[in-house]
């Protein structure tokens, strides 16, 4: 038995006896927080595909690859094979390697990182080099039960991505150090408790605060803000509005001359949906402020 064997026997052995209770511990929150993202990589996204797939028409298929993505060597008699195959290199599961994988690495250092600080135990991996006060071990709960939610609830959505996956991580590296930051402002009891809360906020929320909060302190006045011309289509609201930014749709001439493939994918919204947005727009375009659009958006 050599050195490598004899050392990977005594970290199982490690792993199993003296952190027997914080390797517990980091298994059981791993599995919830990566339930969710593995259910929608193994059935959610085959329902999104199939749902796009088979939505339209080989005769639609071979427009929007012959037209959009300029394949000119496809058929119509090809065109289904050729858009599976399409479909999959830009939207396969495979994409999703990398962030899952960062996201199990991070998942277990902090899981390990709290297990030391909250339990006794008689052996450790961090400490004394790497410990948690408690107003980091609050920061991370926070985050974790936000990034736990959000996970659950876009796998009920089917409304899962990499970049998801990616924001969850980060959102859970951040943590300690944005808790450590506002709760570094209150030097009483409330540290800790401010620390969790902030951590349960989207990171959206956090940077806007933030901003507003830099804003304050250095005198800044933000310009009004215009409002989105989209918002003149039918069935846009500001929510919708903010959905399409995400996906650097900001104006009605993006909305009528983007991929629509692709902005299904981004955006979770239906493809029929897309398709009375993108018409919508196409219509705006040439008629503009004449166009009366029913409320049904036909």
């Amino acid at each position: 038995m050599d050195f490598l064997e004899i050392s990977s026997l005594n970290a199982f052995v490690f792993l199993g006896t003296t952190y027997k209770i914080a390797t517990l511990f980091i298994i059981i929150t791993s599995t919830i927080l990566l339930y969710p993202a593995f259910q929608y990589i193994i059935i959610g996204w085959k329902v999104n595909k199939d749902t796009i797939v088979h939505g339209i028409s080989d005769e639609s298929k071979f427009i929007y690859l012959h037209r959009i993505h300029k394949m000119a060597t496809i058929t119509q008699e090809t065109a289904s094979t050729e858009f599976d195959r399409f479909y999959n290199k830009l939207y396969g599961r495979r994409r999703f390697l990398f962030s899952i994988v960062h996201l199990i690495i991070t998942i277990i250092i902090i899981g390990s990182l709290v297990a030391e600080s909250i339990l006794n135990l008689d052996g450790y991996i961090w400490k004394p080099i790497l410990s948690l006060n408690l107003t980091a071990t609050a920061a991370l709960a926070g985050a974790y039960m936000w990034v736990t939610n959000e996970f659950i609830s876009r796998a009920r959505r089917l409304d899962f991505s990499p970049s998801d996956v990616q924001s969850g991580s980060l959102r859970l590296i951040i943590a300690v150090a944005l808790g450590l930051s506002f709760g570094s402002i209150i030097k009483n009891e409330m540290g800790a408790f401010i620390a969790f809360a902030l951590g349960a906020f989207p990171l959206g929320t956090i940077q806007v605060a933030l901003r507003q909060l830099s804003n304050k302190q250095l005198g800044l006045e933000l310009g009004a803000t215009s409002t989105n011309e989209l918002l003149h289509l039918n069935g846009v609201d500001q929510s919708l509005v903010e959905r399409l930014s995400n996906d650097d749709i900001t104006s009605v001439a993006q909305l009528a001359y983007c991929d629509p493939i692709q902005l299904t994918r981004s955006s979770n919204l239906s493809l029929n949906d897309i398709f009375d947005l993108v018409s919508q727009a196409l219509a705006w375009i040439y008629i503009g402020d004449k166009l009366s659009i029913p409320a049904n958006g036909h």
